[in-house]
């Protein structure tokens, strides 16, 4: 049986999207078609929702989806964590303002199986310590600081800073946190006023899905 140890880590990757958010808008698609539980809808252009994570983000700005996130890449057959294969939530999103996004957001998500969600034997810092550091290799990004505790909407969460490497004024931050029995880890990335997508990011809503909400047409 494969230990503990070999069972966390990632069997994939998603450069491409740090990349994109760093640099310049990428093709995105209409959030009409945006409606299925796992991929969550744009509601009034601002609000992010995602049923399957029963998760609401409120954010400043206007809001598009960016097509294909995370790359597919062949199943790692040694591979036998909970972390393993494409991520069942696999979404980007960025603000229009202007000729380059201002923010933009990635969101990964992987359901768990009972076995993983006993916090005694698999403790969130576990998960934390593969999903974000991970998440920054070959991406013009590194850690900044060191990794803070936190909560997101009273759910114990874990938030790591990074900075990136070619230009001076992009700030990102990471957090790795459990909704309705995922385990999800959302980056985010500003070119300027960072606090405001952070605060956004930290007041999100964790919990019963808000039927009520439509995505815009």
């Amino acid at each position: 049986m494969s230990t503990d140890a070999n069972r966390f880590r990632i069997g994939w990757s998603f450069p491409v999207l740090l990349l994109c958010l760093a640099y310049a808008t990428v093709g995105y698609t209409d959030e009409k078609h945006s409606t299925d539980n796992k991929r969550g809808s744009i509601v009034d252009g601002n609000t992010y929702n995602n049923p399957a994570l029963a998760m609401t983000i409120k954010l400043r700005e206007t809001w598009h989806f960016i097509e294909n996130p995370v790359s597919s890449h062949p199943r790692d057959p040694s591979c036998r964590g909970p972390l393993c294969g494409m991520p069942e939530v696999n979404v980007a999103l960025e603000s229009r303002s202007g000729p380059a996004p201002l923010y933009g957001i990635f969101l990964a998500a992987y359901a768990l199986s009972p076995e993983y969600l006993n916090r005694q034997r698999y403790p969130l810092k576990k998960f934390v310590d593969v999903m974000l550091p991970g998440s920054m290799q070959g991406t013009g990004w590194t850690p900044q600081g060191d990794l803070n505790a936190i909560e997101l909407n009273g759910k114990p969460a874990y938030r790591l800073f990074a900075r990136n490497l070619t230009i001076e004024s992009k700030k990102g931050f990471g957090y790795v946190c459990e909704s309705n029995k995922y385990i999800f880890m959302l980056i985010g990335s500003a070119f300027s006023s960072p606090n405001d997508l952070q605060s956004a990011i930290k007041n999100m809503k964790l919990g019963v899905h808000t039927t009520s909400l439509q995505p815009i047409a």
